[in-house]
């Protein structure tokens, strides 16, 4: 068929039904990306011709935008047919003009390429049998094209769908989906968008979207449910975070409170273990209108501690402060909430300290300790945690005084207690307290053990999403490795960008002092 001078395109099933009659299988999968490029670029020039092809020449610096333009399209040959026929329309003119139409919806957003490619759609699955037809539409309620099998099938059980696994490959089959592993189903991005509007235009648009809340709901309570926090394995969320988000903010849309409050600690913690501090605000401020709309004094002041918290982290110390006051209030009048009440002070403590106030934050860990000398574990669980916390903020205290030794003691203290927990959740951000622990250990002069509080923080994020404290350690022990290898210089450089995505540039530039020193 490439031979074919007159062949343009071929657009037909991945895999030919015939098959399963004990005819040798024909794949025919979609374009690879330069061929791709090269049909648009022939339906661009024939369209529009010299006016278009400053912008599509091979070779030339546009070539990257026009490879752009087709990975939006999603190299569907059709698509790519059609939204070149733009330009013999006059919809747009150039490359510039098809980016804005396609970030604007481009097929999808009306006209006569929409009804035909929507009408080839409906011609494809109306020849598909009724359980076939259900299930693809299931995928329109899915965040993203890409889902894993397991959470579609259980949204399909709850919806009362047969998807029988002979319907995902008969929709495979049609080149309505992909099936790259016995895990996933991908839907290209146009079938996406015509799964979501079948969807939302069909009767049973409620049930299915009912029954996709419901089991994201239960897969955030299944991660919490009789678990501690600090022993919640967020990161394997990591993949739904998109469906998460949506169905969270349809709770808040619906003003579903009783099920926001459900959702609420999974995905902020996530969200806060992930890094994410914007997204962590934004959804603690829509949760706490929840709570002060239901008189829901607890949940409000967990929430004004979290949003001080991030106050604090940015430098708006009056705010964060506010907010600490603001909950420490309410859980000062709980007696019984002694964990809670120990919390804010230890809160307290590190904006005092970054207030240059390390006396005051002294004396507010002191009604820390006492507070917690109350307590024992068992009952209360939450102790040991509580006391390696506040250990790592009186570090911080005689740290900032000067006196390096006790600093030290406090941060093995904690380091100890850290060490005893037996936690299976990954990536948390518990043990932070040992980037300065390790600066604490350098100065009084074990770079040996310094250099293990470094690399154990490193070690303990293997695998994911670097925060700032990460490349701060990696920093440090490229510093201690001097004129290391040639790949301390990728490692630093892996920090400058860390760095730069949280918003340090001071820091990243100390970074790119470091990689010079290293060249």
């Amino acid at each position: 068929l490439r031979e074919l001078p007159g062949v343009t395109w071929v657009f037909t099933a991945r895999r030919v039904s015939l098959k399963r009659a004990g005819v040798h299988l024909v794949h025919l999968d979609m374009p690879p990306i330069g061929d791709a490029v090269a049909m648009f670029q022939a339906h661009a020039e024939a369209h529009a011709g010299a006016h278009f092809r400053p912008a599509v020449a091979r070779g030339q610096p546009n070539d990257d935008r026009v490879t752009g333009i087709v990975e939006k399209i999603g190299r569907l040959p059709i698509a790519i047919r059609l939204v070149s026929a733009q330009l013999a329309n006059g919809v747009v003119a150039s490359a510039t003009e098809m980016e804005a139409w396609l970030d604007g919806g481009g097929l999808l957003r009306g006209g006569s390429h929409s009804a035909n490619l929507r009408r080839l759609f409906d011609q494809m699955l109306g020849s598909l049998p009724a359980e076939a037809q259900a299930a693809f539409e299931v995928c329109g309620a899915f965040a993203t094209r890409d889902i894993r099998l397991n959470n579609l099938m259980g949204v399909c059980r709850r919806a009362g769908i047969q998807a029988t696994p002979d319907v995902w490959l008969t929709l495979a089959d049609f080149s309505l989906i992909d099936l790259p592993d016995e895990n996933q189903v991908t839907l290209h991005q146009l079938l996406h968008d015509y799964a979501r509007l079948r969807l939302r235009a069909g009767s049973h648009y409620d049930t299915v979207r009912a029954s996709y809340e419901a089991h994201y709901l239960d897969l955030c309570r299944a991660a919490g449910d009789r678990i501690e926090e600090p022993d919640r394995d967020y990161w394997r969320l990591l993949p739904e975070e998109a469906n998460l988000r949506a169905v969270a903010e349809g709770f808040i849309v619906a003003g579903d409170w009783p099920r926001l409050k459900a959702i609420w600690p999974i995905l902020t913690g996530y969200l806060w273990n992930t890094g994410d501090h914007a997204g962590y605000e934004a959804f603690d401020r829509l949760s706490l209108s929840a709570a002060e709309a239901t008189a829901d004094d607890d949940w409000a002041a967990i929430i004004l501690s979290e949003l001080g918290f991030v106050a604090m982290g940015r430098g708006d110390w009056h705010a964060a402060g506010d907010l600490f006051g603001r909950s420490q209030a309410i859980h000062d009048a709980r007696p019984d909430q002694r964990i809670e009440q120990t919390r804010l002070r230890r809160y307290r403590a590190s904006l005092a300290l970054r207030q240059d106030r390390p006396e005051d934050a002294l004396n507010l860990l002191d009604e820390c300790a006492a507070r917690l000398a109350t307590l024992t574990n068992p009952p209360e669980a939450r102790l040991d945690v509580a006391l390696m916390l506040m250990h790592g903020v009186f570090m911080s205290a005689w740290h900032r005084l000067g006196d390096l030794q006790r600093a030290a003691t406090a941060g093995m203290a904690a380091e100890r207690l850290f060490m005893a927990r037996k936690s299976s959740g990954r990536g948390h951000r518990l043990a932070e307290y040992r980037l300065e622990l390790g600066d604490i250990l350098y100065r009084n002069g074990d770079t040996h053990a310094a250099r293990r509080m470094w690399a154990a923080m490193l070690d303990e994020r293997e695998g994911l999403r670097h925060l700032a404290g990460h490349a701060e350690a990696q920093l440090r022990l490229a510093w201690l490795d001097g004129e290391g290898p040639v790949a301390a210089m990728a490692t630093v450089e892996e920090a400058r960008y860390t760095l730069l995505i949280h918003g340090l540039p001071a820091r990243a530039e100390t970074a790119a002092s470091l990689i010079a020193r290293l060249a």
